[in-house]
């Protein structure tokens, strides 16, 4: 596949690399940017510069150093909630599954052990973020 390229670093460009390294983690990607590509909530710009703050201090991440941390699907529904993170389709692994009458867990573990995605429903999405916390970042350190 070409290369894709982005124009612009800021909430747009950042959301849309986040998604296309969610599809392929290997695809070349290039952002193209008038400032430095810093990771900044350009929006609350306005609110830092009233509070006398540089835009330097309100930088979350430079450019070579973004990385996302996993973000799972939730499906709401009230009687029996969903949640779904799913692994790389290119990762190597087992599921391993655990069903009750309250709930479902099925967790992806690669070949190290390490969690890499997770289904949960019912009861056990209360696990959701001890899960979450446990996954590794959709991006690498660089884009």
């Amino acid at each position: 596949m070409d290369d894709i390229l982005i124009v612009g670093s800021g909430l747009a460009g950042y959301s849309l690399s986040r998604e296309i390294r969610a599809i392929d983690a290997e695809i070349p990607l290039h952002l193209i940017t008038t400032d430095t590509g810093d990771f900044h909530s350009k929006p609350m710009l306005s609110n830092g510069l009233q509070k006398n703050k540089t835009a330097e201090t309100l930088i979350n991440a430079s450019a070579t150093e973004v990385v996302y941390p996993a973000m799972p699907v939730i499906i709401k529904t009230p009687p029996h909630p969903i949640v779904i993170a799913a692994p790389d389709p290119k990762a190597e692994g087992n599921w391993q599954t655990e069903q009750t009458n309250e709930g479902t867990r099925c967790l992806f573990h690669g070949v190290g052990d390490d969690l890499l995605g997770f289904v949960i429903s019912g009861r056990f999405v209360e696990e959701k973020q001890a899960l979450l916390q446990r996954l590794p970042p959709l991006l690498p350190a660089s884009i």
